[in-house]
C-alpha cells in the first residue's frame, strides 16, 4: 500500500465486509427463540427442556384487547408433552427469577387458560381472560407439581 488513500478503500471494504456477515447472521438467527433455565419438578423428578423439546410442541397465538399478542405453549400441552400424568395433579406452582410465584390449579391448566409465552428468551406465565393482568408472572424459572 502506497498511500493512505489506499488503505482508506481495504478499511471500508473490510468495514462493509463485516457488517454484511452480521446482518446475514441476524437474518439466520431472527425468529429462532432459545429459551431455557426452566425446570418442572415433580417430586424427585426434574425436568430441564431445551429449546428442542419446545419446537416439537405446538404454539399457540393470543391477541389481548389492547392489541398485544403473545405466543407460547399452553400449561396443558407442556404437561402433555412430559406424560405427567393430570389426573394426579392438584395445582401447579410457578416460580419466576425475582422470587415471585403463583398457584394454578389443575381446573384452569385444563380449560386452557394458562400460557407459558416467550418473552425476551425468558416464559411470562399469561392468563389471557385476565385483562388487568394482576395474575401474569414474567421470568419463570420453575414449574412445580402438587
Amino acid at each position: 500500500m502506497k498511500n493512505k488513500k489506499d488503505w482508506g478503500i481495504v478499511l471500508l471494504v473490510l468495514l462493509i465486509l463485516v457488517t454484511v456477515f452480521i446482518f446475514l447472521f441476524y437474518l439466520q438467527n431472527r425468529g429462532r427463540e432459545e429459551v431455557s433455565g426452566l425446570q418442572i419438578i415433580r417430586g424427585d423428578l426434574l425436568i430441564e427442556p431445551v429449546t428442542g423439546d419446545f419446537a416439537n410442541m405446538p404454539q399457540t397465538n393470543i391477541s389481548m384487547d389492547n392489541g398485544d399478542q403473545f405466543q407460547g405453549y399452553l400449561v396443558s400441552d407442556i404437561l402433555r408433552y412430559f406424560e405427567l400424568e393430570r389426573e394426579e395433579i392438584k395445582a401447579v406452582y410457578f416460580s419466576a427469577r425475582d422470587g415471585g410465584r403463583i398457584i394454578v390449579s389443575r381446573d384452569e391448566i385444563e380449560k386452557r387458560e394458562v400460557l407459558l409465552a416467550i418473552d425476551n428468551n425468558t416464559f411470562r406465565l399469561i392468563f389471557p381472560q385476565d385483562g388487568f393482568r394482576n395474575r401474569w408472572l414474567k421470568n419463570i424459572i420453575a414449574l412445580e407439581i402438587d
